[in-house]
């Protein structure tokens, strides 16, 4: 489809990404990502995102509403508990052949089909006398050249992207968008003046933060590594609640009686622990598309079904109304690190 209008706003990863959130229609949401993408830099717009973190929230988000259409499809659909999703039904309320064919491509390939998205405008019969169309005509050739230029080797870099998208996950379920960087987040979970002087801080939750910074350092060899930043978080959890088995998979409800800094770093590693798990289910998702022959997955999918609903990124609302209570300077406890 032709794009008809142009953004001119600057991009701003986060509040893009929100805006994703508003197209429910998966063949409208492929056309406004097409429109967004495309005006990446046109008439000098300012981004605080590289064109492939773009992309790559972009499918990420596309990914995140087809797995809500896939179980909205399926509780409809199964009356008997026996109904199966194709592992390949991308769009299951879709009609139109021509934008199936695209969302499959999509997912494959994502900048290829946006690079066809800058084809189409370039091509497109303009008013020449219209310094606009003369415009946007110029910067979808540029476009052309820029997507040619990662098509290649855009998929493995794409890996490469999902710090970024932990910490936006975490930001918006965690702190409401207002840490918009794993800074930030530490600053938010950083101890007291006390805690600082009389170096209370535990060893857990150091390593904790330590590791939280390597998983954002593109220049660490932990960079991405969600295994890590999974045992550096639960490691702290098990530090609070020494009673937790191996085995149990620790909830937000083991917060209720923790306040002040130590309700806090808890919260935080609870999300991550969330996050992490949310963001593999929507790589499996992806792996799924890309490989829809692969056994079991069906079987995992039934097994995820029941959280499915949970995973949303807007249901945490009531975690955000725990009141944390701050912590008095002159309450330090020698019994328990923080």
């Amino acid at each position: 489809m032709p794009i008809n209008e142009i953004n001119k706003e600057d991009v701003q990863f986060e509040e893009y990404y929100k805006s994703l959130l508003w197209e429910n229609d998966l063949d409208k949401k492929l056309d406004f990502i097409a429109k967004n993408v495309l005006s990446y830099g046109f008439d000098n717009k300012n981004a605080d995102c590289t064109l492939e973190e773009m992309i790559a929230i972009s499918k990420f988000q596309f990914l995140e509403t087809s797995s809500e259409k896939r179980l909205t499809y399926k509780i409809a659909n199964d009356e008997d508990g026996n109904f199966k999703l194709p592992n390949d039904l991308i769009n299951p309320y879709g009609t139109n052949k021509e934008y199936l064919n695209k969302e499959k491509e999509f997912i494959k390939n994502p900048v290829t089909v946006l690079k066809e998205y800058a084809i189409a405008e370039a091509d497109k019969k303009i008013d020449n006398n219209n310094l606009e169309q003369i415009l946007w005509r110029n910067h979808c050739e540029e476009m052309i050249k820029k997507l040619r230029n990662i098509e290649k080797t855009y998929n493995n870099d794409e890996k490469k992207i999902n710090p970024k998208i932990t910490t936006l996950l975490i930001n918006r379920t965690r702190y409401s968008g207002e840490a918009k960087t794993y800074e930030a987040i530490l600053d938010k979970n950083k101890g007291g003046f006390f805690e600082r002087l009389f170096k209370t801080t535990s060893n857990e939750y150091n390593n904790f933060k330590n590791t939280f910074k390597a998983y954002n350092d593109k220049n660490n060899e932990l960079y991405g590594n969600k295994e890590a930043l999974r045992t550096a978080a639960l490691a702290y959890i098990k530090h609070k609640f020494p009673n937790l088995k191996d085995d149990e998979e620790p909830d937000y409800n083991i917060a209720d009686n923790l306040k002040g800094t130590s309700l806090n770093r808890t919260m935080l590693c609870l999300t991550v622990l969330e996050k992490l798990k949310y963001q593999e289910k929507i790589e499996k998702l992806n792996e799924t598309f890309n490989n829809p022959t692969i056994e079991n997955e069906q079987k995992n999918f039934q097994k995820d079904l029941g959280n499915d609903i949970e995973d949303k990124l807007e249901v945490q609302a009531s975690i955000d109304d725990i009141k944390n209570e701050p912590i008095k300077e002159n309450e330090i406890s020698n019994e328990e690190q923080r």
